[in-house]
């Protein structure tokens, strides 16, 4: 009996022992979102500690606050220049 299992896969690298090994991708999706353990063949625990999204999410927050880091940063470089085309209008 022959049977065909049609999945993609993905090869991982075990970060006790360097033992390559394969997951499906459904699976490794799955842990990455339920940061669960898992084991590579030698019985090293492995784990995704942050999922894809969490690790965007936190790329996005650190971008918005370099953002408004610099806005503020700008809107203070640009006060005195007002300050000063209003004196200058005054003359």
């Amino acid at each position: 009996m022959e049977v065909q299992i049609n999945k993609e896969y993905i090869a991982i690298e075990c970060c006790e022992c360097g033992t390559i090994f394969a997951i499906s991708l459904v699976f490794r999706n799955h842990l990455r979102e339920t940061k669960q353990d898992f084991y590579c063949p030698n019985g090293h625990c492995q784990a995704f500690k942050e999922s894809l999204s969490d690790i965007l999410k936190k790329d996005i927050e650190n971008k918005d606050s370099e953002i408004r880091t610099l806005e503020l940063t700008i809107k203070e470089l640009e006060k005195p220049k007002l300050k000063r085309k209003k004196k200058t209008t005054k003359k």
